[in-house]
């Protein structure tokens, strides 16, 4: 029961550390915080229901979504990352450390993209599964507004 709970702490401080480190690494001042298991657009707060781990074409890929199919999807470059630490935000994954962030109002509906160029956490966890995190990453729209949106998440697979 003491290895449980000693995995459990460790787990959470090595998840807040890298929390706080994503945090520390951004390009805006405004501090916006997001619950575990959810993606925040500007002042409407998704949160997931379930994920999906999958391929398409040569990439792999990881969907996330809540209940009304509102999907934050993530394109890595070949195959899922092995390794945690910092990925760069790309339109285009081209190697191990970059990975594209999408969202869409339903699987095939890509509705904004993410700015390229800025960074989120990745962690690996022990069974392999992923959880991913960054703060107010601006979101390129698909439409003719030339609004800015911001994302903030907080994910676990």
């Amino acid at each position: 029961m003491k290895t449980i709970f000693k995995y459990q702490v460790i787990r959470f401080l090595l998840l807040s550390v890298l929390f706080l480190g994503a945090n520390s690494c951004k390009k805006h001042d405004a501090e916006v915080y997001v619950n575990a298991n959810t993606w925040r657009i500007d002042s409407t707060e998704y949160h997931v229901q379930m994920s999906y781990r999958g391929t398409y074409s040569v990439r792999s890929i990881i969907q996330f979504s809540d209940p009304w199919d509102d999907v934050l999807g993530i394109q890595f470059y070949s195959r899922f990352p092995t390794e945690s630490g910092t990925y760069k935000i790309t339109d285009s994954p081209r190697s191990e450390k970059e990975l594209c962030l999408g969202t869409s109002e339903s699987f095939s509906n890509l509705r904004e993209s993410f700015n390229a160029g800025y960074y989120c956490q990745l962690v690996i966890g022990e069974s392999g599964k992923i959880s991913i995190m960054a703060n107010r990453v601006p979101l390129i729209k698909q439409s003719a507004t030339n609004d800015t949106s911001y994302c903030s998440f907080n994910l676990q697979e």
